[in-house]
């Protein structure tokens, strides 16, 4: 059930990581533990392909050039800021301008 969960390209990532969290626990409980490295793997794998150009691949690229292994709770920062912003964006978006060109330059 965890490796097959994905989040929606709309979906709140937040709470897909919640649920996926929630699921790495019960999985714990019954004695089937998952490494750190296989869940980042999971919640990567299981993203919007929207978020592959964004953060993703970006990420992953700088591991590997610095050589170093990305953390579980970086990987679920990265991601949850960059979905944040963008709801941040959209939401600014959504306001809409009543022809005030100082809104407009604001939200630009």
């Amino acid at each position: 059930k965890l490796q097959e969960s994905r989040c929606s390209e709309k979906g709140d990532v937040r709470t897909h990581f919640d649920k996926m969290c929630a699921l790495c626990e019960q999985l714990a409980a019954l004695g089937q533990s998952i490494t750190d490295d296989n869940f980042a793997a999971i919640i990567l794998s299981s993203l919007p392909a929207s978020y592959d150009s964004n953060c993703h691949n970006p990420m992953t690229s700088s591991a590997l050039v610095m050589q170093k292994d990305l953390s579980l709770d970086f990987i679920i920062k990265v991601i949850s800021n960059e979905y944040d912003r963008c709801q941040t964006r959209t939401k600014r978006g959504n306001s809409g301008n009543s022809g005030n060109s100082e809104d407009a330059a604001y939200s630009a």
